[in-house]
């Protein structure tokens, strides 16, 4: 009894190695693309299977919008707060994507 125990915890070990290996893998082979995505400032879309990247520069020329939203907290009145940023339409469109032709769109951004 105390040896299938003993074989079950090992494989148990195991297969938790393999994964952990697998995972540091996959991670390693997206460093270096997010290393690369901060070292330029850049952000990465994928659509339709193709991979844009988007620098600062490009959305500085896009100019930001500035919007207006409630912001509700639980059992207060809500609040207007405003935002700035770039449409993300907007964005796809200048690198040629026609957002109503995806139907996923991936937008990565490296942080800090």
């Amino acid at each position: 009894m105390k040896k299938k125990s003993t074989i079950a915890v090992i494989a148990i070990l195991a297969a938790l190695a393999v994964g952990v290996a697998v995972l540091a893998v996959l991670g390693g082979k997206n460093a270096a693309a997010k290393k690369q995505l901060l070292d330029d400032a850049a952000f990465l879309i994928i659509a339709g299977g193709e991979e844009y990247t988007v620098t600062m520069e490009e959305f500085q020329g896009l100019g930001l919008r500035e919007i207006q939203a409630n912001y509700k907290k639980n059992g207060k009145d809500p609040e207007t707060r405003s935002y700035s940023g770039v449409p993300f339409g907007a964005v796809l469109r200048a690198k040629g994507i026609d957002p109503a032709g995806c139907g996923t769109v991936v937008f990565a951004a490296a942080g800090a």
